[in-house]
């Protein structure tokens, strides 16, 4: 008897980096474990090569491809029983509704990943990565969203360690660094902190190599295009970055964190709930990231309380959660 098909679909591109399709390989693997399900995964995007793929059927596309063509496309060659959709704000296609309708009349379950709020009518299930939504996009189809600490999509290939204090310090600018902050963001560190430290800096698979200080204070490394930052996130200390997945990769292992937003005022409401949580230094720019860094490797009783309640918060693995949830669907 033919396994039951999933189709999940995501973005990758240089302005938008990776997020989207690491939470998609993440669940990817988890609905893999069961062995009862035959999953493919069409991605639209720029290029990319990433050794994940090498056992998936994986179908990359530019954005240039009709996005409702090519899902017509796919639903009608592999007749999925599920799809799942983890796809930026900013590149929603315009006829999604039209598709989504489409695919209701087909009769299959359509699934999607935090983007697709306003499209909620018209899915079976809005999985949102997040601890947090506004109260007011509760709609009336609260019963068909899941969120929480517990629906985050995150990979985690290693088991967490006691956090000691030290100074090696991981630096994260996501996997495209959009902002640019690798023209000046190493220059400001290394001549703020005091000497004597590692610091780690890891350049997206979309990013620009660093430009670093000439005579530093600190050693420096960079890392080019790694797919799995579990072990330089255990061996870290401390950690700066930007908001995003790996944020929350590296909330997992209880690193202390420092974390600010770059894209201007896109995650103003969600930092602010996040610094009530207590599990993470919030600050406003680079600048003051660095200078709250610098605080909190002074504070290491502060430092100690949030790398607990981190991992407290994070005790559950939302992946293994929403494969449940997919897997039921598909047994219904």
């Amino acid at each position: 008897m033919a396994r039951p098909k999933i189709l999940l679909v995501g973005h990758a591109a240089t302005d938008i980096g990776l997020g989207h399709l690491s939470r998609l390989l993440t669940l990817t693997k988890k609905l893999k474990e069961s062995k009862t399900v035959h999953i493919e995964l069409l991605i639209f995007g720029d290029p990319i090569n990433r050794k994940d793929f090498k056992d998936l059927e994986t179908h990359l596309l530019p954005f240039s491809k009709s996005f409702s063509n090519s899902i017509k496309y796919f639903i009608n060659k592999l007749r999925p029983k599920v799809i799942v959709f983890d796809l930026h704000p900013d590149k929603l296609p315009k006829n999604l509704e039209a598709l989504l309708r489409w695919l209701k009349k087909k009769e299959v379950v359509s699934i999607g990943i935090d983007s697709l709020l306003d499209y909620c009518e018209f899915l079976d299930l809005l999985w949102i990565p997040s601890f947090y939504v506004k109260k007011n996009r509760k709609s009336q189809y609260k019963d068909k969203i899941k969120y929480g600490w517990d629906t985050f999509l995150l990979q985690k290939n290693l088991d967490n360690q006691e956090w000691k204090d030290g100074k090696n310090i991981l630096v994260l600018t996501g996997g495209s660094d959009s902002t640019n902050l690798g023209d000046t963001l190493p220059l400001k560190i290394d001549s703020t902190i005091d000497e004597g430290h590692e610091v780690n800096w890891v350049q997206g698979p979309f990013s620009k190599t660093p430009i670093l200080p000439r005579k530093p204070k600190s050693r420096w490394f960079v890392h080019k295009d790694l797919e799995q930052l579990d072990e330089l996130i255990i061996k870290s200390n401390y950690v700066l970055t930007v908001f995003g997945v790996s944020f929350f990769e590296v909330l997992q292992y209880g690193i202390p964190t420092v974390v600010y937003s770059p894209y201007g005022k896109k995650d103003d409401i969600e930092l602010k709930a996040l610094k009530k949580e207590e599990v993470a230094v919030v600050s406003q720019d680079a600048d003051k990231a660095i200078l709250d860094l610098i605080e909190l490797m002074k504070d290491k009783a502060k430092a100690k309380r949030f790398s607990k309640r981190a991992v407290e918060k994070l005790s559950t693995n939302g992946s293994i959660k929403f494969a449940q949830e997919i897997n039921s669907f598909i047994k219904t």
